[in-house]
């Protein structure tokens, strides 16, 4: 064993440099996935959520470049909306001096019954609750938080949010897990905080045409600039653009892959083929094939051993936050090593060696 291991170095230090372009290959290509798939995981996780909404038609108005003025035409209407539950507003401008690490938000209208957080607790009409994010310290249920800028008003928490659970924000996944939401109606925040235009914030619930359209005619005679924007139709872009760039990336990725493989291979036969003069003299003499396969075995594990270890690492602390056990890195390396080690091991019994020590004399 200890002689297997010294020509392995040796094999290993024959080919140093080359082992090492590889490796960083190998580590690139990982990288490029990692990335890759970072971004598809992203884009999948925003799409899966906005799809829990899809029996819902929900409608924004993005803001383009001009506010305009919020008149009482625009005012009414969200205020109308939200009163009947068929519209809701997240406000996220504002923290608690309190716990000022966490990020608040406050919600009005039908927000606790579209992101499922009534199913925690039965608000009662114009009742104001607070929850909890999952990630939050030092606040329990039945606290009372006090909030507000120019009136104090208080909010009883009512429940945890679980974690995984989060909510739609101008069209991105937000996570509870390190917010504090405070649910209460547009009457009782106007005695806290200073009037504020609450269109970008404002999202409509199962409208008609006929009112999106008039709503949108309020926005452009008060000089506002925004874009109307249907979530259902984001969601529906957003699948089309994950599969054309989900299989451009898996496409290259494989092709990368193979082509690292094939690499791999034809450096291990080099190796089988620079010494081939050597093993004929070692099996000449009563060497047998399970001393060259452990001496194989060694240097190709040198090659493969890295690359797998830092693959895990990557993807433990990445996209998928998995990170393998030890056995499934050593079954990985072990299949890997094994599959490369026999295709050496057929290449040196298909020769005749003897008749290839003897040509090289």
């Amino acid at each position: 064993m200890k002689h297997q291991f010294l020509f392995s170095l040796k094999d290993i230090n024959m080919k140093k440099y080359i082992i090492i372009l590889l490796i960083i290959e190998m580590i690139f290509t990982i990288l490029f996935f990692s990335f890759t798939s970072t971004q598809a995981f992203i884009g999948i996780n925003q799409e899966s959520e906005i799809n829990k909404l899809k029996d819902i038609n929900i409608f924004n108005f993005n803001l383009i470049d001009k506010e305009g003025t919020y008149t009482e035409a625009i005012h009414s209407k969200i205020m109308d909306k939200l009163n009947k539950n068929e519209a809701y507003t997240i406000i996220d401008m504002y923290s608690l001096e309190s716990y000022p690490d966490y990020k608040l938000i406050i919600t009005l209208g039908a927000f606790d019954k579209v992101f499922r957080l009534d199913k925690f607790y039965d608000k009662r009409e114009n009742e104001t609750i607070a929850y909890i994010g999952n990630g939050v310290k030092g606040i329990s249920v039945n606290d009372i938080l006090p909030f507000g800028d120019i009136g104090d008003g208080s909010a009883k928490v009512v429940s945890h949010i679980p974690k995984n659970m989060n909510y739609i924000l101008d069209e991105r996944v937000e996570s509870f897990e390190n917010t504090i939401l405070i649910s209460t109606n547009l009457d009782y925040f106007k005695t806290l905080y200073y009037p504020i235009a609450m269109i970008s914030s404002t999202s409509f619930i199962n409208q008609s045409n006929e009112f999106l359209q008039e709503y949108n005619k309020n926005l452009y005679e008060a000089g506002g600039n925004y874009l109307p924007s249907s979530l259902n139709q984001y969601s529906k872009t957003i699948k089309d653009y994950l599969i054309i760039d989900g299989l451009s990336a898996a496409v290259l990725f494989f092709v990368v892959l193979i082509f690292v493989f094939i690499t791999t291979i034809i450096i291990i036969l080099q190796v089988i083929d620079s010494n081939m003069k050597e093993y004929s003299i070692h099996l000449l003499y009563g060497a047998r094939f399970k001393e060259i396969f452990i001496r194989n075995f060694i240097t190709i594990s040198a090659i493969i051993l890295p690359v797998i270890l830092i693959f895990n690492k990557f993807f433990s602390e990445g996209t998928l936050e998995k990170k393998l056990t030890i056995i499934e890195v050593f079954i990985v390396y072990f299949i890997i090593t094994l599959i490369l080690n026999f295709i050496s091991l057929w290449k040196i019994r298909k020769l005749e060696l003897e008749d290839y020590f003897e040509r090289n004399e």
